[in-house]
């Protein structure tokens, strides 16, 4: 049976001559990777199978690069468990504060990953080494555990879909606008346990850094992992780099897949992607405000809990101060202020961030111009909330 470039990489590491989609094998894997979140879940599942060291100390790779430097306690204990465990079994790949970066991009420029290898990670983004024609893909903290004491994971064959990339990109097109389009063509779940296997002769024109972005980004079309063939492009990146000998693998040119997707790189625009509900590939309502005036490259954070604190705590104080300052100047204002505070809340629930981003500021905006310029009569309010002790503690603005 003729197979794809993924299904040979199985095949070749399960030690068999043909596998097919759909078929149970066991692969021996040559790199396993975790983080500093992902890391000491596994190493609490690998202590309590007993387990007294790892399969092979240079086939481990560990890196500190989500919560290092620390944030907290908890992020520095992580951290800590992780570095205990790569003294204990000298694990040589070890990339602590200092040493460490991205893990997906500092793997493949370590030399650490290339062609032709069978890689797992506790992380998502595993699938990024697909571009230099490798094998790679997510796994759990429980999997990582049980790859670094036996160095196999079981995998059920992946079908596969051929993304045909034909033509060059123009102007400032890149590697994230392929994906995105891609994505935006079968959508978030189109390619579920699927291999996303990129052919054809746009591949030439795209840098190895597009390369990396695609692959990296197959795992948000639900993919297995996405993979590109090695070509010259790929070898040069590997020269005096990777520090294994490279194995390249090509699909047979009758090997089956679901179905093909072409993609002309020339008419691709620079792209941005919309939130999306999970699950049900609907696009969230966004503002009109927003369409109109095409804020897509503004940054408005997520929703936390503490912005809903602050605007309960804030609308609470504000309803206090109304009540005293009612038929004042001030009035008019501060109701103002508890109408967008409201608008947040909704916001909040709704996790509108644009919405909420803008309200809040307001917000925050107004009550500075309500203390400067109404000073007095909230010098007064705040003196009868003292007094009916609301605020027993709060010491009255100086004249």
């Amino acid at each position: 049976m003729p197979m794809t470039m993924t299904q040979k990489i199985l095949a070749a590491h399960a030690g068999m001559d043909r596998v097919e989609p759909g078929q149970l094998i066991e692969a021996s894997l040559d790199l396993v990777l975790g983080n500093d979140i992902t890391s000491p879940v596994a190493i609490n599942e690998f202590e309590k199978c007993g387990a007294t060291d790892v399969f092979d100390r240079e086939k481990i790779a560990l890196v500190l690069d989500h919560f290092a430097p620390n944030k907290d306690i908890k992020a520095a204990q992580q951290c800590k468990q992780t570095r205990q465990f790569a003294d204990k079994y000298d694990i040589k790949n070890f990339f602590d504060v200092g040493k460490m970066g991205i893990e997906h991009a500092l793997l493949p420029e370590q030399g650490l990953v290339g062609p032709g290898d069978a890689v797992v990670g506790a992380d998502s983004h595993t699938c990024t080494y697909g571009a230099l024609g490798a094998f790679s893909t997510g796994v759990g903290s429980t999997d990582m555990a049980a790859a670094m004491i036996t160095g196999k994971l079981w995998f059920k064959i992946p079908s596969a879909i051929k993304v045909e990339l034909i033509n060059k990109p123009t102007g400032f097109v890149c590697g994230k606008d392929v994906i995105l389009h891609l994505i935006g063509e079968i959508g978030v779940d189109g390619a579920l346990y699927q291999s996303l296997e990129f052919v054809g002769p746009g591949v030439s024109a795209l840098s190895m850094d597009d390369r990396f972005t695609i692959a990296n980004m197959a795992i948000e079309a639900g993919a297995k992992n996405g993979i590109f063939p090695v070509d010259e492009k790929t070898m040069e990146y590997c020269r005096d780099r990777f520090q294994r000998e490279p194995k390249v693998y090509e699909a047979d040119p009758d090997a089956e897949y679901t179905r093909t997707v072409t993609i002309d790189l020339s008419a691709l625009r620079p792209t941005v992607s919309r939130m999306r509900k999970r699950g049900k590939g609907m696009e969230q309502q966004i503002t009109r405000f927003i369409e109109k005036y095409a804020f897509t490259d503004w940054y408005f954070p997520e929703v936390r809990i503490t912005d809903i604190v602050e605007v309960l705590i804030l609308t609470f104080l504000l309803y206090h101060i109304m009540v005293w300052i009612r038929n004042t100047k001030a009035w008019m204002l501060l109701k103002g202020i508890v109408v967008l505070a409201v608008f947040i809340l909704v916001a909040a629930i709704f996790k509108m961030h644009t919405i909420l981003y803008i309200a809040k500021n307001s917000v925050t905006v107004m009550a500075t111009i309500a203390i400067v310029v109404f000073q007095p009569e909230l010098r007064r309010a705040l003196e009868k909330l003292g007094e009916k002790q609301f605020l027993p503690s709060m010491v009255p603005f100086e004249s």
